[in-house]
């Protein structure tokens, strides 16, 4: 079978989900099939905590939290389009003791909800959301951590703002052009797209949280309905599509890319193996255009490596925190890297 059949099938099986997902939900109820809304009110009972606090930036009221120990170096995390701040709830628990620790929900996603009065959620418009999180906050100086799209959110942070950031840990980090992943070229399509702006089905949201882990075995109930749940929240289908949207922009451009060679920031970059989003000529360039940034590859880790296996990826990013080597495992030491 050649790669464009192959290509099809894989086509078909993703509208075949989208639209199993409609006719499963209008079978069931049509919260199932995620085209209402859920109350922010119903959606703060689960997801705030004692920790949650919320700081207006340019009109949009932000959900972060502030945990772990407040005498400790300060680290804020940066999750990615599609997630929210839970992501990290295995770093939080393995740092707690060491850092004070800042995560929030991005622009689109989790409690916070959509920009107030914008549609721009670009990557520059991301990184001056962030940047104006960080002066609300009056942060001076810190670690920072981002996954994925919050990893570009971070990079360019730390290009505009190197004197802030002491140390970052990217992970998965996106910047590149690339062939675009499968799903996120197939809900940003313009017939699916339409459908997408009014529909977030609970099995696609279920085939995109297996398709980010590894092991999608790892998954469990609990975690699937956090991912449908906030997608419910009012506005959060139309901003994440809009920033999917975006990112399909970024990986036909260099515009990026020549960017990051300009990052001074001292840098560790962890990439799951296993990741279906990212394909590894992405960090072949990473090491290219960052050579001295050590690369930690982890052969079990998917495209949300942090949230699958944190304990390890959070102990080599204390570590680089901290000063102590990191060890790199890597393979990519053995590669040429073609110019």
């Amino acid at each position: 079978m050649n790669a464009r059949a192959l290509m099809g099938n894989g086509r078909q099986r993703l509208i075949r989900v989208f639209l199993a997902g409609i006719l499963l939900s209008l079978l069931s109820a049509c919260s199932s099939m995620g085209m209402g809304h859920k109350s922010l009110e119903t959606l703060k009972t689960r997801y705030e905590n004692r920790y949650s606090r919320y700081v207006s930036v340019d009109g949009t009221l932000v959900h972060y939290r502030v945990e772990g120990n407040p005498d400790g170096p300060t680290l804020v995390l940066v999750h990615a389009v599609l997630a929210s701040m839970q992501t990290w709830d295995g770093w939080v628990n393995y740092l707690k003791n060491d850092y004070r620790i800042i995560r929030l929900d991005m622009p689109g996603c989790g409690l916070t909800g959509p920009l107030q009065g914008k549609s721009d959620y670009s990557p520059e418009a991301l990184e001056t959301f962030f940047s104006q999180f960080v002066d609300a906050l009056q942060l001076d100086h810190f670690y920072l951590a981002g996954n994925s799209q919050g990893a570009m959110v971070a990079w360019m942070y730390a290009l505009k703002n190197p004197q802030r950031v002491d140390k970052m840990v990217l992970i998965q980090p996106v910047g590149y052009p690339q062939k675009l992943p499968g799903i996120v070229n197939f809900i940003t399509t313009p017939v699916i797209r339409d459908l997408a702006y009014i529909a977030a089905p609970r099995a696609l949201v279920t085939y995109v949280a297996r398709k980010v882990y590894a092991d999608p075995d790892r998954l469990n109930d609990r975690i699937i309905e956090r991912y449908f749940d906030l997608s419910q929240r009012e506005g959060n289908r139309v901003a994440m599509l809009n920033t999917l949207i975006e990112l399909r922009k970024i990986v036909h451009t260099e515009r990026y890319a020549a960017m990051i060679p300009k990052i001074t920031t001292p840098m560790l970059i962890e990439w799951g193996e296993k990741d279906t989003f990212l394909p590894k000529e992405v960090l072949l360039r990473w090491h290219h255009d960052q050579p001295k940034a050590p690369i930690v590859i982890y052969p079990w880790g998917g495209h949300v490596t942090m949230e699958e296996v944190p304990m390890q990826t959070s102990r080599d990013a204390n570590r680089y925190f901290q000063g102590l080597p990191v060890k790199s495992n890597m393979w990519i030491e053995k590669l040429q890297f073609a110019d």
